[in-house]
């Protein structure tokens, strides 16, 4: 389990987490909260290089609200 980052913005039904590492998630990664809940898969990349943004697909029973400003990881 790694460090994604935090869930910061919510659009359109996914969520937008800021990628705290230098290396990249894989699309279709699992991402999971700090107590290994599932939450989502990562389903794009986006922004600029320097300061790229996950786009988090929620699995159909996660409100992504609750969420908001949490820590998630890569499972």
């Amino acid at each position: 389990m790694r460090r994604l980052g935090d869930l910061e913005r919510i659009g359109q039904g996914k969520g937008l987490v800021s990628i705290e590492s230098d290396e990249l998630p894989p699309i279709g990664g699992t991402c999971v909260d700090e107590h290994l809940e599932v939450v989502g898969t990562v389903v794009d990349i986006i922004g600029p290089v320097d300061r790229p943004w996950a786009v988090l697909n929620p699995t159909e029973s996660v409100s992504l609200t609750s969420y908001l400003g949490d820590r998630l990881y890569l499972r």
